[in-house]
C-alpha cells in the first residue's frame, strides 16, 4: 500500500513519517515472490531521516537542513553503542541510553565540573563579621528610617536573647508574622542568632494557608506585630511575641545587644519555606545556613557584589528569592532596601524608589519586570537616571523577546541582564546566564545557561538515563544547594530527593519537574514543565492545591 496513498486517504497535511527504517535482512527468501533487487536503496528520499540497514552495513542518509554532519555522526554514534551493547549482552536493558564515551564524558564532567567552596559559616555570623567590618555602614532603609551595621546588630541581638528565653534554640522553629517594615530583617536575624531557623507567615496570604503552615510546622512561638494579633490568635494557641507592644517592646529593649552565644552549626536549620502542593496542601521545604552561605560565595565571580552595592527587598520574605535579596545584602557590606507594600504596587513609585536610592542590584521575576519595560517604552526619563549595574530574573520562564522595550533603551550590558534558574528546594538559583546579544536576535530561546559553580545538573528521561545533547530531559539539580527535604513528609522527600549516581556514596539530587535540553555549548535552554504546575508572579501554584 503505498505510503502516498496512506497519506491521502488520511487526508492531513502533515507527513505521517519523518524517518524511514529500512531493515533488510533475508535468510530464507522465496525467490519467486520477492524481487531482492527491488528494495529501497541508500539514496536520498523524501524522509528527514532514512537508515537503510542492509548487508551488514547500516547507512544514514539526511538532508544537511534536517542534521549537520556532525549531528549525523553523533546519531550513527549512539545506535552504533546501542548495537554493541546488544551484541555484547543479548538480555540487557533495552531501555536504557548508549552515549559515546566522548558525549557521556561532556556531560558528566566537562559540563558538570563543579568545585568544592571552601569553608562553611553561618548565615548570622557572617552577618557579625560584617558588622563588625563596618559597624558605621548603612545597613537598612524603610522609608525614612535607617539603622546602619551596628544598630541592625544590636537590635536583633536583643530580639535573640529574648527569643531563647522563650524556647528558641537549634532545630527549632520561630514562625514571625510581619509586615513589610523596618522591624522584619532584625527580627529574621534575631531568629538566626538564637539558634532557631524562621517560618516566614505572610499576613498577605489566607488564613487557612497560614494556619495549615503553623500547624504543620509545629512552631511553638510567632512573633507579630499588634495589628496582626487577631490572625495570629486564631491560628495559634502558643506563646506570643508582639514587637510593638508596650510590654514586650520594653522587654526585648532591657535584653542584652551582646551576641548571643549559641552552638549553631552551618549544617542546622536556618529556614522552611512553605511551597504549593500537588496534594492539596503546602509543603514546607527546609534549609540549612550552609545551603544559603554557599550559594552567595558560588557566584562571587560573577557579580563581585561588594559595599558600594544597594538592594531591594522587592519580594515576600515568604518567596524564597528574598533569601539572595536579604543576604545578598547585609552579607556584603552593602545597604538592603525594604520597598513598602503601596510603592511594591505601583511601577511609577518603585521606579522613583530605586532611582533616589541608587539601587544597583534588582531582582525580579519576568512578570514583575515588564511593568519597567513598559515605562522604558514609554520614554520615562527617570529610566536613564537609574544606577542599576545587574537585574537579576528568576521564579518564572523568562521571555527574551519581552526585554526588547527595554534593551531598545539600555541595551544588555549595563545594567546586566541574567537569567538564573532555580528552585526553592535546590536554594534559590542553580544555574546563571547573561543575556547577549544573540539570545535578542534569537528571542524564541530560553537560555539558563550553566550550573552554579558548586553544582551539577544532571538531564534524564523517564527513566532516570542520561539525555543525548539536544534532548529534551528532566532537570536533576545536585550538590551542597540540595535541601533536606520536606519538613514531616519522608514519603514525599524520597519520591523527588533521589540518589545520585554520579555523585559521591550518598549523595542526592532534586528531581525538578522542569524540562530542559542541552547546548551543543553545554549550556541549558528551560522548556517548560513535564505536568501541569504553572507559576503566578514567580509563585509556584500546584492545580491539586488549588482544586482543594
Amino acid at each position: 500500500y503505498p505510503l502516498p496513498a496512506i497519506q491521502r486517504n488520511t487526508g492531513g497535511s502533515e507527513r505521517l513519517l519523518d524517518v524511514m527504517f529500512d531493515y533488510q535482512d533475508f535468510h530464507q527468501v522465496d525467490t519467486d515472490s520477492v524481487d531482492l533487487e527491488a528494495t529501497l536503496g541508500d539514496g536520498f528520499t523524501e524522509f528527514g531521516l532514512h537508515v537503510n540497514a542492509s548487508g551488514g552495513n547500516i547507512t544514514l542518509t539526511c538532508p544537511s537542513d534536517v542534521f549537520s554532519g556532525a549531528n549525523g555522526e553523533r546519531l550513527a554514534g549512539m545506535y552504533r553503542r546501542v548495537l554493541e551493547a546488544m551484541a555484547a549482552d543479548p538480555t540487557g536493558d533495552a531501555r536504557a541510553t548508549y552515549l559515546p564515551e566522548t558525549e557521556a564524558l561532556r556531560l558528566l564532567e566537562e559540563w558538570n565540573r563543579a568545585v568544592t567552596i571552601p569553608g562553611e559559616e553561618c548565615v548570622h555570623r557572617a552577618f557579625e563579621h560584617q558588622a563588625a567590618a563596618t559597624p558605621d555602614a548603612l545597613a537598612l532603609t524603610f522609608e525614612d528610617t535607617h539603622l546602619t551595621y551596628r544598630e541592625l546588630n544590636e537590635r536583633a541581638n536583643r530580639i535573640a536573647h529574648h527569643l531563647i528565653e522563650q524556647g528558641a534554640a537549634p532545630e527549632t522553629l520561630v514562625a514571625v508574622c510581619l509586615e513589610r517594615g523596618i522591624d522584619l530583617i532584625p527580627t529574621l536575624l534575631g531568629v538566626l542568632k538564637s539558634g532557631a531557623g524562621y517560618l516566614p507567615l505572610d499576613p498577605s496570604n489566607p488564613v487557612e494557608r497560614l494556619g495549615y503552615i503553623l500547624g504543620d510546622a509545629r512552631a511553638s512561638v510567632v512573633v507579630t506585630q499588634q495589628r496582626h494579633t487577631d490572625l495570629v490568635s486564631t491560628i495559634h494557641q502558643g506563646q506570643m511575641v508582639v514587637l510593638d507592644s508596650d510590654v514586650d517592646a520594653a522587654v526585648i529593649d532591657a535584653r542584652p545587644a551582646t551576641d548571643p552565644t549559641v552552638d549553631v552549626r552551618a549544617d542546622n536549620l536556618i529556614y522552611v519555606i512553605y511551597t504549593s502542593g500537588s496534594t492539596g496542601t503546602p509543603k514546607g521545604v527546609t534549609l540549612t545556613h550552609a545551603n544559603v552561605w554557599r550559594l552567595l560565595a558560588s557566584v562571587r565571580e560573577q557579580f563581585a557584589f561588594g559595599a558600594d552595592d544597594v538592594w531591594t527587598l522587592f519580594h515576600s520574605y515568604a518567596f524564597d528569592v528574598s533569601v539572595w535579596e536579604m543576604w545578598g545584602a547585609l552579607l556584603h557590606g552593602g545597604r538592603l532596601v525594604v520597598a513598602p507594600f503601596e510603592v511594591l504596587r505601583s511601577p511609577h513609585d518603585f521606579l522613583d524608589l530605586m532611582v533616589t536610592q541608587r539601587a544597583t542590584i534588582l531582582c525580579q521575576t519576568p512578570t514583575a519586570f515588564r511593568s519597567l519595560t513598559t515605562l522604558a517604552a514609554d520614554g520615562d526619563p527617570r529610566i536613564d537616571e537609574l544606577a542599576l549595574r545587574a537585574v537579576v530574573f528568576a521564579g518564572e520562564k523568562l521571555e527574551i523577546g519581552d526585554l526588547a522595550p527595554w534593551t531598545d533603551r539600555l541595551g544588555s550590558e549595563m545594567p546586566a541582564l541574567v537569567n538564573m534558574y532555580g528552585i526553592t528546594e535546590t536554594t534559590v538559583h542553580s544555574t546563571y546566564h547573561q543575556v547577549t546579544a544573540a539570545d535578542l536576535a534569537s528571542p524564541h530561546r530560553n537560555p539558563i545557561g550553566s550550573p552554579l559553580a558548586d553544582l551539577g545538573i544532571h538531564l534524564l528521561d523517564e527513566r532516570g538515563h542520561l539525555v543525548p545533547v539536544g534532548i529534551p530531559g528532566e532537570i536533576h539539580v545536585a550538590g551542597p544547594g540540595v535541601a533536606r527535604g520536606y519538613l514531616n513528609r519522608p514519603d514525599l522527600t524520597a519520591e523527588r530527593f533521589v540518589p545520585d549516581p554520579y555523585g559521591p556514596a550518598s549523595s542526592r539530587m532534586y528531581r525538578s519537574g522542569d524540562l530542559a535540553r542541552r547546548l551543543a555549548d553545554g549550556t541549558l535552554e528551560f522548556l517548560g514543565r513535564i505536568d501541569t504546575q504553572v507559576k503566578i508572579r514567580g509563585y509556584r501554584i500546584e492545580l491539586g492545591e488549588i482544586q482543594a
